[in-house]
């Protein structure tokens, strides 16, 4: 393979905009549950005072970090 192909591929993974949203909530409904109950568990504890809003948006930003990680390494190594 060509070093500019696995640059683009390594790449590509990490863009959120080829994510298709609309078909994955459409085609797995506990995963648009499971997104609705982390949102609604996070503002919930900003609500109840028992978190600042600055904890919640750096857990889902890790949230979102290793998400991204699994779903990077899944991909390269199922196209290898």
């Amino acid at each position: 393979r060509n070093a500019m192909v696995a640059a683009e591929e390594a790449t590509s993974c990490l863009a959120l905009a080829s994510w298709d949203f609309d078909a994955v909530m459409l085609a797995q409904p506990a995963l648009t549950l499971a997104i609705f109950y982390v949102l609604a568990a996070g503002l919930s504890r900003i609500y109840l005072g028992l978190h600042y809003p600055s904890e919640i948006l750096a857990v889902w930003a890790l949230a979102l970090a290793w998400v991204t990680v699994i779903r990077c390494a899944t991909r390269i190594q199922i196209k290898l």
